[in-house]
């Protein structure tokens, strides 16, 4: 029974982390999609802004961190904690460059920026769910030492 329980919490910190990915991988289409026209390219030369390598940088980051999650809860929290800080600006940042934005124009980025981020702490909210199943089910284990010795020492 036991067994059953973590091998299905370890499948929901999987599926986060698959989730997380898939949503890396199209926000990168969607970097490539925009940098693929000569004259946006051509404005954002003249603008003098260069933030693509710093998206490129960013999403190798958040990918590589997200593939941590796996290995420990600390990883999780460590990128749950940067994502809730600077994720916001970052995509607000990500989404003016990628599709060139000028003027008022800049304030729809604002919003679109916000359902990204939303939309982008799903895998975390569903890994930290699997990482409390998974914890309960280390804990709830008859046969190992030291869940015994766990338990004892809550009583």
């Amino acid at each position: 029974m036991e067994n059953k329980k973590l091998r299905s919490a370890r499948s929901m910190i999987k599926t986060a982390v698959i989730t997380r990915l898939i949503g890396n991988a199209l926000l990168s289409l969607w970097t490539a999609a925009g940098y693929s026209e000569i004259k946006e390219n051509l404005l954002r030369i003249d603008s003098g802004a260069v933030i693509l390598p710093y998206i490129i940088a960013a999403l190798f980051a958040d990918t590589f961190l997200t593939v941590l999650w796996l290995k420990n809860k600390l990883f999780h929290t460590i990128h749950l904690g940067l994502y809730i800080a600077l994720y916001g600006f970052g995509y607000c940042f990500m989404i003016i460059d990628v599709m060139n934005l000028r003027s008022r124009a800049i304030l729809a980025a604002f919003v679109l920026a916000l359902f990204i981020w939303a939309a982008g702490l799903i895998p975390f909210i569903v890994c930290g769910i699997g990482r409390r199943k998974q914890t309960k089910a280390l804990n709830g284990d008859d046969n190992s030492e030291l869940s015994q010795d766990h338990r004892i020492k809550r009583s």
